[in-house]
């Protein structure tokens, strides 16, 4: 029996490195995430096989619709209202024009969606970025992990230089009442210079 625990062990832990893996390997090809670019006005979410990109930050009034102009080719992605650039960047991969489409939704929201030219390995469908000249999708995520480690070892630096602080004020403390009684032991500086 003690055989038997001590194999199904080893089995789970071995098989747990293959899920590990898996689960990566999956994370690697999904993205359920809707992407905002700051100050940009638009959001972004994607499959392994399209991108869809909503300019939630310029709704159309109804007498602009006819003014909105978008031009998709293979690599770059161009949207303007009224003369107004929402977006005009290279995409991170390429696209097929003739399956991608665009829409007004009821709400005035303009909506993009892009077919993606599938690529091998299959990881390479899940685009960091939407467009080239943007930050990455989980930019502001380790932006604010490194904001929130650093504030950490701040706090952990002033507590050590506060507990410093006080040893020394403890050991000044100490040695300025042992001045102030008379030495128990002769000082052998103060003999050899007699």
């Amino acid at each position: 029996a003690m055989v038997d625990l001590w194999s199904q062990r080893e089995m789970a832990l071995m098989r747990s490195g293959v899920e590990e893996r898996r689960a990566v390997e999956a994370q690697l090809l999904t993205d359920p995430a809707t992407h905002s670019v700051d100050d940009e006005g638009y959001i972004w979410r994607q499959t392994l096989e399209d991108l869809e990109i909503h300019f939630v930050g310029r709704p159309l009034a109804p007498e602009e619709r006819s003014r909105a102009r978008v031009s998709i080719r293979p690599n770059r992605l161009q949207v303007a209202v009224s003369g107004e650039t929402l977006f005009d960047d290279e995409l991170w991969g390429p696209v097929r024009p003739d399956e991608s489409t665009w829409t007004l939704q009821q709400d005035g929201v303009l909506q993009v969606e892009l077919q993606k030219v599938p690529l091998e390995p299959e990881e390479l469908n899940n685009w960091p970025r939407c467009g080239r000249s943007e930050p990455h999708k989980l930019q502001k995520e380790y932006d604010e992990r490194l904001a929130r480690r650093e504030a950490r070892q701040r706090k952990r630096e002033e507590a050590l230089e506060k507990a410093k602080a006080e040893r020394l004020k403890a050991l000044n403390e100490s040695s300025s009442d042992e001045e102030g009684r008379a030495p128990s032991e002769p000082d052998i500086g103060a003999e050899a210079s007699a």
